[in-house]
């Protein structure tokens, strides 16, 4: 997980068993309780709700609310969605720049904007404590096409290929980036390491699992089909591996609707169907089947066909008006909503610090 440095440049000691992402891990072992404030009934940690959920424990058992993009992986621990969207909402507006995810909001009075300010800082009081975390943005944007928002997360995701062919070493992200852009500049510099595997992981998984939605359960032996386009993917074609296997797709967006189709290959399996206003359906196939889905207006039609193109089953189905209802509310409670915005660097306590003890390594 990711340890945020105190002003002494050292984790916590109760930090370390008391972490809200790292409970969340945990979340569905323990009795939670939940009231207007979300309390959790896990022996070694107490987390509590307001717009955010509380870092960690103090030693005195009193909650940190510095906002850090941890909380994104805590949210599963929360049952009422719509607690989930007002602090998903927090968090990306304070938290998530078109570069990336900080690793503190600049609310904060330990926020540092730059990753290397010699003059001020040594460069690993800023580690946890602004830089960003390119790796987060992956969960961050998880979290906003869950709730259905999936422009804002489209627009990250976008800038995140192109700063991947742009910046640094081609084809790949950094560990790191600055806050905030050197005066003059529009865009943060790279910082940390400049190819970070599961900063390019995580982009690729939100890729297939989440845009995409190809989402494979091997334990139960299952693949929810999950797909949140945006109009920026009119249509797109790819292949995805499962299990052994691999499943073919072929999307395609249209005024009113949607087309759906998928092939599995060397793999017989259940799959989900999960589409935005429809309550998921369950498909079970088999090697070679192909199984499509057309969406017009509020009517889901689908069929699945043998490998000679023949049917064998098909169905139908009308959107849900709790999904739909649901939706709304959370689109009114996203409407408007943006990055994080660079203030201006001398507004931050640290930029009047001094130091002069060597740049180190």
């Amino acid at each position: 997980s990711q340890i945020a440095r105190h002003p002494a440049h050292r984790t916590p000691p109760w930090r370390i068993d008391r972490g809200c992402e790292c409970e969340s891990i945990h979340g569905n072992v323990y009795e939670c309780t939940l009231t207007d404030r979300i309390i959790y009934s896990i022996p070694i940690l107490v987390c509590t709700y307001r717009s955010s959920i509380a870092y960690y424990l103090n030693a005195d058992e009193t909650p940190d609310f510095s906002l850090r993009p941890n909380q994104f992986y805590a949210f599963d621990m929360i049952a009422d969605q719509h607690k989930v969207a007002r602090a998903t909402r927090a968090a990306w507006e304070a938290l998530v720049y078109p570069w990336g995810v900080a690793s503190l909001a600049s609310s904060e009075p330990f926020f540092h904007p730059f990753h290397k300010a010699w003059d001020h800082y040594h460069k690993d009081q800023a580690y946890h404590n602004g830089t960003i975390w390119l790796w987060n943005n992956g969960i961050a944007m998880q979290r906003m096409i869950e709730l259905g928002q999936t422009g804002p997360a489209w627009a990250l995701f976008s800038n995140m290929n192109r700063q991947a062919l742009t910046r640094g070493v081609v084809g790949g992200m950094a560990e790191n980036m600055d806050a905030y852009p050197q005066p003059g500049h529009d865009w943060p510099r790279l910082t940390g390491t400049y190819l970070q595997a599961w900063s390019n992981s995580e982009q690729l998984r939100i890729w297939y699992q989440h845009f995409l939605g190809v989402r494979p359960d091997q334990v139960n032996g299952a693949v929810t089909l999950a797909p949140r386009l945006t109009n920026d993917l009119e249509q797109v074609r790819f292949r995805s591996r499962v299990g052994t296997g691999h499943v073919t797709a072929h999307y395609r967006l249209r005024d009113g609707g949607a087309d759906f189709e998928w092939q599995l290959f060397d793999v017989d399996t259940n799959l989900r169907i999960d589409l935005p206003g429809f309550v998921p359906f369950d498909v079970s196939t088999h090697a070679g089947q192909r199984l499509g889905v057309t969406v017009q207006g509020h009517r889901l039609e689908w069929t699945l066909r043998g490998e000679d193109g023949d049917s064998v089953k098909i169905g139908a189905t009308e959107a849900d008006a709790g999904r739909l209802a649901r939706q709304a509310s959370f689109d009114k409670g996203f409407e408007g909503v943006g990055f994080a915005r660079p203030r201006d660097p001398s507004s931050h306590a640290v930029m009047h610090q001094v130091h002069d003890s060597g740049r180190g390594m």
